[in-house]
C-alpha cells in the first residue's frame, strides 16, 4: 500500500515504525493520501467480528482487498473449526513477521501475557508458497501445572511382570531393579529407600516400606 500511494521510501521507515508504536499522529503526520486509510487500520485492531466489520468498510487498493479477503476466510475458516476459540485481528503488526506474505497468527493462552507460538503463510527458498507455525516449548513447559507424584513401587529382580503392569494399572509408578542390584532382600530394600520408593515388589507381593 505504501508503494502504491507513493509514499517516499525516505519516509517508509518513520512510519512503519510509527504504524509499529501504535502512534496515530505520527501516522497522520507521515501517511500522506493514506493517512487516513492507515488511521483506520490502527483503529480496526480488536475482536475478530469487530475488526472485519471495520476491515470491511474501508476503501483499499486491490492488493490489500485481496490480503483481507485471505483474512476473512481463514477467520471463518478458524471460527467453523474451533468455534469457542477467541480471536482477535491486529491488521498493522508486523513485528516480527518481515519474510511472511500473507496472514500471520500469534497464539496466546488466557491469563498468559506471554506469547506461546507464531507462524503465518511464507515463501519458501524456491519461491513455494507454504505455511508454519512454531510453538515455544519453554513458555509451555511453564503453563504446565506440576505433575502430581505418583507413589513409587521398586520392583524387585525376579518380582512378577503382571503384577507390576497391574500396579502401574492403579497408578504406581514402577522402577525396576538391574541385574547389578540384584541380591538379598535387604539390598533391594535399601536401593528402593535410596531411589524414593514407597513399596516394594517381591515375586506377587506388594510391601510397603517402613
Amino acid at each position: 500500500m505504501l508503494e502504491e500511494a507513493g509514499i517516499a521510501p525516505t519516509t517508509r521507515p518513520a512510519l512503519l515504525r510509527a504504524l509499529d508504536r501504535k502512534d496515530a499522529a505520527a501516522v497522520a503526520e507521515l501517511g500522506g493520501p493514506l493517512a487516513q486509510t492507515l488511521i483506520a487500520l490502527l483503529r480496526a485492531a480488536g475482536p475478530a467480528a469487530q475488526a472485519v466489520a471495520a476491515l470491511n468498510s474501508l476503501t483499499l487498493p486491490p492488493k490489500a482487498r485481496a490480503i483481507l479477503q485471505r483474512l476473512i476466510d481463514a477467520v471463518a475458516a478458524i471460527a467453523e473449526q474451533a468455534p469457542d476459540l477467541r480471536l482477535t485481528i491486529d491488521p498493522v503488526e508486523f513485528r516480527g513477521w518481515k519474510y511472511h506474505t500473507g496472514v500471520c497468527v500469534t497464539v496466546f493462552a488466557v491469563g498468559r501475557a506471554e506469547e506461546l507460538g507464531r507462524g503465518g503463510r511464507y515463501l519458501c527458498n524456491d519461491n513455494e508458497p507454504a505455511c508454519g507455525l512454531t510453538f515455544r516449548p519453554d513458555v509451555l513447559f511453564r503453563m504446565i501445572p506440576a505433575a502430581k507424584a505418583l507413589p513409587r513401587v521398586y520392583v524387585a529382580h525376579g518380582a512378577d511382570r503382571a503384577t507390576a503392569a497391574a500396579l502401574r494399572a492403579k497408578g504406581y509408578a514402577t522402577l525396576a531393579a538391574l541385574p547389578a542390584t540384584a541380591g538379598q532382600q535387604g539390598d533391594a530394600q535399601a536401593e528402593a529407600r535410596h531411589l524414593g520408593c514407597s513399596h516394594i515388589l517381591s515375586g506377587t507381593t506388594c510391601t510397603e516400606l517402613a
